[in-house]
């Protein structure tokens, strides 16, 4: 199997992972945060959207980048905005902003390797 088609694959787990964990109630959470620094889990959600980023640029799944990015906000945004209905979760737009966050810096990342590269 070529390495394009696991970058697939593991996009595709991590669109499935990303939204299992963000419909679970956050009572199930037991990783809220990882220290004081960290309480609200901005970081691990910059971390979790950013991992996609690079998943999704290495799997090229479309001819320009900035679709993949797309792809990646729209699913940030989508999944936060599903929880404003989810009596068991609550919407904050500080999740969006740590999602957008960490996908533009994974993203400036993957540039620069990729100018590296070259």
């Amino acid at each position: 199997m070529d390495q394009i088609k696991i970058y697939r694959i593991l996009f595709l787990g991590w669109l499935f992972g990303v939204l299992f964990l963000s419909l679970l109630p956050n009572d199930s959470l037991h990783f809220q945060g990882i220290n004081e620094f960290d309480s609200r889990g901005y970081f691990q959600h910059a971390l979790a959207y950013g991992t996609g980023t690079l998943l999704i640029c290495f799997a090229h799944l479309f001819d320009k980048k900035w679709k993949s990015v797309g792809l990646v906000m729209f699913w940030g945004i989508l999944l936060e905005t599903i929880q404003l209905w989810l009596p068991y979760r609550s919407f904050n737009v500080f999740d969006i902003v740590a999602n957008l966050s960490g996908i533009m810096l994974f993203y400036l990342g993957w540039l620069l390797l990729s100018s590296i590269q070259k």
